[in-house]
């Protein structure tokens, strides 16, 4: 499937290209105004890094635009926003606050594997909608900005009400 952007050349679900980078600047500007913290992307990334309230504390958030949702047995299909949640260590309490994320647009897939240096908690996956006209679509920021909101919302909520030595959230 191809999805191409107003203001963009090419096809979203490429990483690295144009749409892709369009698309995480203007997410970029929603996580920032729902209050997350987000790290300088650098040019040749294909994600961004938010952090739930301030820098370097866990969940570490990574989110990219994929273009099939029942890849992920969800029960909605098409366009989505994965976004993994990772920490620098196994979390049980962690693990468990996040399995508990349920919003009438998205859920929470638990993974619980590790790679690269970080503890793959697991990913949220959000339907994505689009304004269309012939030649390309917009991304509906306002309404996926509703779950994103939900996410934080659940992380800030108790049982993770302090941060524990390995700077994830704990109970």
């Amino acid at each position: 499937m191809t999805r191409l952007l107003e203001g963009a050349t090419d096809d979203l679900y490429e990483p690295g290209s144009d749409a892709c980078h369009l698309a995480l600047r203007q997410l970029w500007d929603v996580f920032d105004h729902l209050g997350f913290k987000v790290v300088k992307k650098s040019a040749n990334e294909t994600t961004l890094r938010v952090y739930p309230e301030r820098m370097h504390q866990y969940p570490l958030l990574n989110p990219r635009f994929e273009a099939h949702a029942e890849d992920w047995g969800t029960d909605f299909d098409g366009d989505c926003l994965v976004i993994t949640a990772l920490a620098k260590e196994p979390d049980p309490v962690l693990n468990e606050h996040l399995k508990t994320f349920n919003h009438d647009e998205g859920t929470f897939i638990f993974d619980g594997e590790s790679a690269g240096g970080y503890y793959i908690v697991g990913c949220f996956i959000i339907p994505v909608h689009f304004t269309e006209t012939v030649e390309s679509a917009a991304i509906d920021f306002v309404r996926l900005g509703g779950a994103l909101a939900a996410i934080l919302r659940h992380l800030r909520r108790p049982p993770l009400a302090r941060e524990s030595g390995n700077g994830s959230i704990t109970a």
